[in-house]
């Protein structure tokens, strides 16, 4: 999916509410308007409860500044700003009502039914590196929903089978349309390995009679990694093969023209144990492939080269304060943008075109491609020594006496 971007949609709309819309508003407003009063307030108690949640609420910017305005309590009338919720209901009373008939002790309401906030004494956990990798340990990717699926039907089909934290809807952008289409894959975070553990054992779990691939996103991003590697590997022979016949392949020339724009991360603030390894196996956790790292063990800065265009704001928007952790020090990310990013790209696309140079070079040089059958450099004979396929024996010393 080199040419295509990914988007991801969350369960939770918080900071990113606008782009949650995807062109898809007035389809869920219609099947909304079906639901009964009872799947009503059980969807508005469910949204509520991912806005405080453990998942959301440590990583949600705009929330964590809004709970320190008062006491951790937020007014009703700023969630329903939040699209998930707005197209649930937008009646205050309403919603507060919902939630404080709520059994699960999460959520709190105050007495004037105008306010919410996360229940004081369930500590909230801190969103570090350690949480982060614990999170994508205990997430199933799950693969064959129908394209015109939405998240709402995605979370009730999941919720027979237990407690989804979060859903990520896994989106590209159609070229010819411009449109974002449904993937028909999800990433589904459970509240722990036991509960994810117990979906797969379902083995063959169904959806509209469609049977749904799944596995841990651990095991996805592995063998992404290898289909990678192994279409990298059949690259190269391609390129080999077309190099040794004198030819460029077309993906050579394509390279020297073009490459994914809004690709690019800077990072800074490097501790000299960094490496390469640390950075990729980590970007990759988040399911964002890599085309080339430009850093070098203890340099405090460099650039990462994502192989897919616009995911360097994807990358930067799962950050939190646009940092990451390696070895006890944070490291900091951002994208690369307008004369910055082309001017970097130039320089990579220069330094691409001097490698093949020096490589077919190097290759003239060893005699490679000679369709005469000549040899290398190295292996010509000296002026006037014998020739090596003369097997006779070599003249005898012959003393000479002096007169």
């Amino acid at each position: 999916m080199a040419d295509v971007e990914v988007k991801t949609e969350n369960v939770g709309d918080g900071d990113d509410a606008k782009e949650k819309t995807n062109g898809v508003d007035s389809e869920v407003c219609k099947k909304t308007t079906s639901l009964t009063g009872e799947e009503l307030e059980k969807r508005i108690v469910r949204q509520i409860e991912h806005y405080f949640g453990d998942y959301n609420l440590p990583r949600d910017k705009f929330l964590q500044q809004e709970i320190k305005v008062d006491d951790g309590w937020i007014p009703v009338e700023t969630l329903i700003k939040f699209n998930r919720l707005a197209k649930l209901s937008t009646n205050i009373p309403f919603i507060a009502e919902c939630v404080a008939k709520s059994s699960s002790e999460l959520i709190e309401v105050n007495e004037e039914k105008t306010k919410i906030r996360r229940n004081s004494s369930k500590v909230l956990p801190e969103m570090n590196e350690a949480r982060r990798t614990e999170i994508v340990k205990r997430t199933l990717y799950i693969k064959g929903f129908p394209s015109d699926c939405q998240l709402d039907e995605v979370e009730d089909f999941l919720a027979q089978y237990g407690t989804v934290d979060n859903i990520v809807m896994r989106r590209y952008q159609d070229k010819a349309t411009k449109q974002w289409i449904f993937k028909g894959s999800v990433f589904a975070v459970f509240p722990n390995v036991e509960e994810g553990q117990k979906v797969l054992d379902l083995k063959t779990l169904k959806y509209n009679d469609q049977e749904l691939i799944m596995k841990w996103q651990t095991q996805y991003i592995n063998d992404q990694r290898n289909e990678r590697l192994a279409k990298k590997m059949e690259e190269k022979c391609k390129k080999r093969s077309k190099r040794d016949e004198g030819g460029e392949d077309e993906d050579s020339k394509n390279d020297r023209d073009e490459l994914a724009k809004g690709s690019v991360l800077h990072i800074s603030d490097c501790p000299d144990q960094l490496t390469r390894e640390d950075i990729k196996a980590k970007i990759e956790e988040f399911g964002f492939a890599i085309a080339f790292i430009d850093y070098a063990k203890g340099n405090p800065e460099g650039h990462i080269r994502l192989q897919e265009s616009g995911v360097a704001k994807q990358v930067i928007e799962k950050l939190e304060d646009d940092k990451l952790e390696f070895h006890g020090k944070k490291v900091s990310f951002r994208a690369l943008e307008g004369d910055e990013e082309v001017e970097f790209l130039n320089k990579v696309k220069s330094e691409m075109a001097r490698k093949r140079n020096f490589s077919k070079n190097q290759h003239r040089r060893r005699g490679g491609g000679r369709r005469d059958g000549g040899g290398s450099y190295f292996h010509r004979k000296r002026r006037g020594s014998p020739n090596k396929d003369d097997h006779s024996s070599p003249q005898k010393k012959v003393k000479v006496e002096s007169s």
